[in-house]
């Protein structure tokens, strides 16, 4: 199968009616590269092929992450959903998307269409091209259902439930990767092979054994049927229960997607600080006011402190330099008893004076020359200064002593001050963060937005993980009631004569069923082996070097995944990159043994692997995975460099850009130019 064109009308980002057609693929050039920023329509055309193809049948592929919406919750809703705003506002009412293509040599056009009134109408028609003429598909029998008739065509051609394994995007990988990869295992095997038909068929076996026991004559009849249809009853609500929990689980899952892209956003948004609302940063900021107001008094307070020391330290060097050279004169007189006498009383009154003098540090200076003179006065009557005074009668030992203590009461409130000028200027840095956050929520910006959608979304998820758990609860209940009735059931047979007709059919009715059982497991165990040795192939081809995973194991029976190194050792945990590369190589295997030779599209697949496994990725895998391969990327998951890896296979490219209306515009033979300044 090959996709030659696709016609998008008013779906999602596609305003009016887009088209996109694409050359045959060669065996050389098989890759058309559409490029696209977040929230250009990447995705809008992933899900118009999804959508266009399989209508109501892509559940499990299509999910639109902005409602939170999935086909599986409501199809009408969906559609809603997809249905372009600009033409809802604009009074249009049809959405349409078409798709060309060629299947065992044979040109089919699907188109699907909407109307958008009171409720939605969908039609579906399929068209096949033979010697230039465009006809309307042939139907057998004229009293056929018309579109049952066309989605069995359909999915002839691509069964939606093998879809997923050749339309998948990152999340797809992602999910693979993070969840059970058992259950995509037995998923894909049963899609592959078809097992739904089969599955059915031995329900239908199944309902004709009760029908064939509620024929049994006399007592058999009267005692059984009761026990049948209480069993009924059981399997009946077990089949309800498992499909709520399946759809429990698929909603829990897009909502942890949904979840981690919005804590991506409040990261961003947020600088990685946990808020919650604008009141709380208004709180913040108060509060470092006050602290920024207090630190700064505190600031004020000790500056003076230093300014009032300093003058005395100086006062105090200049007179040590004196006290040298007058103390050697004044030691040639002959006034040793007097100067005795004059120096102990001057020491006593003055030591008493300067020691009070320094602990009143801002009145320091002016409190120490008054108390000199006054000294000096009650001393001696005659006028010699202050410093001369000093030289004479005040030792250079008691000097120092004053001058240092001064000194180091300075170098204290220095550290002191520099350690609040550092606090100052981290606080006003706080408050400018967080004045910008205030202003992203006065701005009428997404900030607020982004926190109550997590708040809902955290919301959904609990509830839904709560509906999972009852759910799970349920079915043990009932498995154990399903155990008991049979029991019960063949308790009562085994004491009752059957007849013989009866007994035959009954024992031909399971002989089929265990033929079946048979086939679908030797059928599965095939598949089982082949997966492993594929799924092996691919991951060595992608895998760096270093990377633990060499070969992977499936098991025959019980499906269960071993991972192992090129030492032949187990490997029981892998990293976030080796995860999805096991998780791409998985899809791809399952692809290749579908012996289904159909397109593969893929959707922002390289986001979360590092540089080398893209360059490997699209290095060895691309080009390979099948005949015709659309990639759908940014300009950082196929940047400049890696489109140079790619350019040898490129088949045809498309950039996708937004419109001033948000609507999305096809450019043919265009990608980015990588010259362009990121806005």
């Amino acid at each position: 199968m090959i996709i030659n064109s696709i016609s998008i009308k008013n779906f999602q980002t596609y305003y009016g009616t887009v088209e996109f057609e694409f050359d045959e693929p060669t065996k050389e050039k098989n890759i058309v590269l559409i490029g696209g920023l977040n929230g250009a329509g990447k995705t809008s055309f992933f899900s118009s092929i999804v959508l266009g193809l399989f209508g109501n049948n892509a559940e499990g592929i299509v999910f639109d992450r902005a409602s939170g919406e999935s086909i599986s919750d409501s199809y009408e809703n969906y559609l809603n959903t997809v249905f372009s705003n600009t033409a809802r506002q604009k009074n249009e009412t049809e959405m349409e998307i078409a798709i060309s293509l060629t299947h065992e040599k044979k040109k089919i056009k699907i188109i699907r269409k909407w109307w958008f009134d009171d409720a939605v109408d969908e039609v579906l028609e399929i068209y096949t091209e033979g010697d230039g003429v465009v006809q309307p598909l042939e139907i057998p029998e004229e009293e056929i259902d018309l579109n049952e008739y066309y989605e069995a065509f359909i999915q002839t051609i691509i069964p939606s439930q093998v879809g997923r394994f050749f339309f998948f995007d990152g999340e797809e990988i992602k999910s693979i990767a993070k969840q059970d990869p058992e259950q995509a295992v037995i998923g894909g095997i049963n899609a592959l092979l078809g097992f739904n038909v089969l599955d059915q068929l031995l329900v239908d076996l199944e309902t004709l054994k009760r029908n064939l026991r509620k024929e049994l004559p006399g007592a058999a009849k009267s005692g059984l049927i009761k026990n049948y249809e209480e069993l009924e009853k059981i399997e009946n609500a077990i089949g309800l229960a498992e499909e709520e929990k399946d759809l429990c689980v698929e909603r829990i899952n897009s909502l942890d997607t949904l979840l981690e892209e919005l804590e991506h956003d409040i990261s961003e948004a947020f600088k990685g600080r946990d808020v919650d609302s604008r009141n709380e940063i208004l709180d913040k900021i108060f509060n470092i006011d006050k602290e920024i107001h207090q630190v700064e008094n505190y600031l004020q307070t000790l500056v003076g402190e230093v300014l009032s020391l300093a003058l005395p330290a100086e006062l105090l060097l200049k007179t040590e330099k004196k006290l040298t050279k007058d103390l050697n004169s004044i030691q040639e007189l002959d006034q040793s008893k007097l100067l005795n006498s004059l120096k102990k009383k001057f020491n006593k009154e003055f030591i008493k004076n300067l020691n009070d003098d320094v602990s009143k540090q801002d009145k320091a200076v002016a409190e120490l020359k008054k108390s000199l003179e006054a000294t000096w006065k009650s001393l001696s009557d005659e006028k010699k200064g202050v410093e001369s005074f000093l030289s004479n009668y005040f030792s250079p030992e008691e000097i120092a002593i004053t001058h240092n203590h001064i000194l180091d009461v300075k170098a204290t409130t220095s550290r002191e001050i520099s350690r609040l000028i550092g606090k100052q200027e981290a606080l006003q840095k706080e408050k400018s963060e967080l004045l910008s956050m205030q202003q992203l929520f006065d701005s009428g910006r997404y900030a607020q937005d982004i926190l109550d959608k997590k708040s809902n979304t955290l919301s959904q998820l609990s509830t839904k993980q709560h509906e999972l758990e009852r759910v799970e609860a349920e079915l043990m209940v009932l498995q154990q009631e399903k155990t008991n009735s049979k029991n019960t059931i063949e308790r009562v047979e085994s004491s009752l004569e059957i007849s013989k007709d009866i007994q035959v059919e009954l024992e031909s009715v399971e002989n089929y069923q265990s033929l079946i059982t048979v086939f679908m497991e030797e059928a599965r165990a095939k598949r089982a082996k082949q997966l492993s040795k594929k799924t092996s192939e691919v991951i060595k081809s992608l895998a760096h070097k270093e990377d633990l995973v060499n070969k992977v194991s499936i098991d025959e029976k019980t499906y269960t995944i071993n991972l192992f190194d090129s030492k032949n050792n187990r490997v029981s945990r892998m990293s976030a990159g080796e995860s999805e590369i096991f998780a791409l190589s998985l899809l791809q295997a399952l692809g290749d043994v579908s012996n289904r030779a159909l397109p593969i599209i893929i959707d922002t697949p390289l986001g979360r692997l590092d540089y080398t496994h893209r360059k490997s990725i699209v290095s060895n895998y691309f080009h390979n995975v099948s005949k015709q391969v659309f990639i759908l990327s940014t300009d950082t998951e196929i940047d400049q460099n890696l489109f140079k890896e790619i350019e040898p296979y490129l088949n045809q490219t498309f950039l996708i850009k937004t419109n001033k209306d948000k609507s999305s515009d096809v450019l043919p033979d265009q990608y980015f130019s990588f010259d362009e300044v990121k806005q």
